[in-house]
């Protein structure tokens, strides 16, 4: 009896291993031949897709994960030089993530993917336009030679390289982006975001995270609903808002238009541009610093809110030419002309001390 039920047990547990390879997945690979210049189009409901670009003149598709059941649902066809592929399942499975598409098209080529949540990655030097979403998941970009469009639902953004213009958007997940020769654009419901290397222009806007750019071209404008905001380097104008984080703003050459709604602000500015420069902070101190040898006009500024003259005060390296305190003690005021005077620069706080230095 007992080696009956062990022979019972051996072959139930043979006939699940057959049943279960019976629905495994099994890689499915097509290659088209193509021509460069032309399209991929990916839609898939869900699954990863790696995109890696090569010297072949064709398109090379290995779709991996996809139980047999579900291979009819599978969909990759050519149409002139380009390339569809489609995947919309029956059922979704627990503890399925879905499948993985790993695809090759020649260097010179266009890729528009889109998957319902999984992972995008490009890796190598694709030259064509390059768009992608993810209803979630993490995207990935090493270089691209055309302009890009990134979407996903919450997942994370890196970007190596781009040569041309990129519109960056995200629900709520951290971006990191180095080099964008054209005009950036970068969007987050609440993450973190680290930039360095974009060249022409710069927009930045999240719901609540921090913003830190290093080397921040002209018209660059960053906005946060709530995080700190560093800047590292300017050649031109910039300008920056969070509505109550702390502001890091070093080596800004041009002009600045600086504030947030509580946070202290700490800034260095070398004052080139004719445009006014203004600082304004809703309730905490300011340190300014700019150049010994700069041309340029201050006037700084503290409302006292509750406060006594006492209680804060304007201090600086620089000689005061004016005092323009009002006669109801509840502001402070100071002009300081440097070098015969120059670009007018405004700094104001409401219950904070500024302190103007000499870089």
């Amino acid at each position: 009896m007992k080696h009956r039920i062990l022979f019972l047990a051996a072959a139930i547990c043979l006939l699940g291993i057959a049943v279960s390879s019976a629905s495994a997945a099994s890689p499915d690979t097509r290659s088209f031949s193509v021509k460069s210049g032309g399209m991929l189009v990916v839609d898939v409901k869900m699954g990863e897709i790696s995109l890696e670009p090569w010297e072949k003149g064709e398109v090379s598709v290995e779709a991996r994960g996809i139980p047999d059941e579900e291979a009819k649902n599978l969909l990759i066809e050519q149409t002139g030089d380009d390339v569809h592929i489609t995947f919309d399942p029956s059922h979704r499975r627990r503890n399925w993530n879905g499948p993985f598409f790993r695809i090759r098209v020649p260097s010179h080529y266009n890729a528009d993917l889109h998957t319902g949540g999984g992972r995008i990655e490009e890796r190598g030097a694709l030259n064509g336009t390059f768009d992608a979403t993810s209803g979630g998941g993490e995207v990935q970009v090493e270089h691209i030679i055309g302009n890009v469009k990134v979407k996903t639902g919450g997942g994370e953004i890196g970007i190596d390289a781009v040569d041309g213009d990129a519109d960056l958007r995200t629900g709520g997940g951290q971006m990191n982006i180095h080099h964008v020769s054209g005009e950036l654009v970068v969007v987050t419901g609440g993450g973190q975001i680290h930039i360095d290397g974009a060249q022409k222009s710069l927009e930045v806007k999240t719901g609540g995270g921090s913003i830190d750019v290093t080397d921040a071209p002209a018209g660059t404008r960053l906005s946060t609903g709530g995080g700190s905001l560093g800047v590292n380097g300017s050649r031109g104008r910039v300008k920056v808002s969070t509505g109550g984080g702390h502001l890091e703003l070093r080596n800004l050459t041009g002009s600045v238009e600086a504030s947030t709604g509580g946070g202290s602000v700490s800034a260095e500015l070398d004052p080139t541009d004719t445009e006014p420069s203004t600082v304004t902070t809703g309730g905490g101190d300011i340190e300014f610093s700019v150049p010994a040898s700069a041309k340029a006009t201050i006037h700084a500024t503290i409302r006292l809110d509750d406060a006594s003259p006492g209680d804060y005060d304007i201090t600086s390296e620089f000689e005061m030419q004016k005092k323009n305190d009002n006669s109801d003690n509840d502001e402070i005021d100071r002009t300081y002309v440097l070098n015969g005077g120059g670009q007018e620069i405004r700094l104001k706080t409401t219950n904070g001390n500024i302190e103007i230095r000499k870089k």
